[in-house]
């Protein structure tokens, strides 16, 4: 029920009391429509501020996603990284062996890709045992490797002019071809003077 004039009336209170009564009503009824309004503005901040929250934990849980799917993917990165270095390493030491052991420089990216060593063989990127690690291949593909032999050469003895010793008179009329064979004689010849 609401507090009009008519009821007042009613209730038999003079018109000075009446208008003192809404007076009080009305100064009432506004400042419980304000702290209403203030609190319906509160309230819409707060759900405000609630919408905002969650957007903000929607948004940290896509950029975590994010973040550990960039880790992954650089793990990955390092991972692929180390095991090309890995595997270069390895292929220049067998390189490097096999050019030791007389491998064929034409033949070396053949035996590289060809040549698939036990993991034994290895002590991280180098080989343990270069010569028993790559003799089974030496033996399969001999044809690609040189085999060092000695070969004899019979001792040569280069003529002597029983001439004696050369003056420089006979350096000037020598040839270069002839200097070079007697070098040591030309060098005694040019010292003495």
């Amino acid at each position: 029920m609401s507090l009009t004039r008519k009821l007042l009336k009613e209730l038999e209170l003079n018109d000075a009391a009446i208008e003192r009564i809404i007076a009080v009503h009305v100064d009432t009824v506004d400042a419980l429509r304000q702290e209403r309004d203030e609190a319906q503005a509160r309230a819409q901040q707060r759900e405000a501020s609630l919408a905002e929250r969650d957007e903000l934990r929607t948004l940290v849980e896509t950029r975590e996603q994010e973040a550990a799917s960039a880790r992954e993917e650089l793990q990955a990165y390092r991972a692929q990284v180390e095991a090309a270095q890995h595997t270069a390493a390895r292929r220049a030491a067998l390189s490097d062996a096999l050019s030791a052991q007389g491998a064929n420089p034409q033949a070396l990216p053949l035996l590289l890709d060809a040549i698939s060593l036990p993991e034994e063989a290895w002590s991280g990127d180098t080989l343990q045992d270069a010569s028993a690690a790559l003799q089974p291949w030496r033996a399969k593909y001999s044809a690609l490797f040189a085999v060092k032999s000695p070969i004899p050469v019979t001792k040569v003895a280069p003529p002597m002019q029983g001439g004696g010793l050369l003056t420089p008179a006979d350096v000037k009329r020598m040839s270069a071809a002839d200097i070079n064979r007697h070098w040591s004689a030309v060098k005694g010849a040019l010292q003495n003077n």
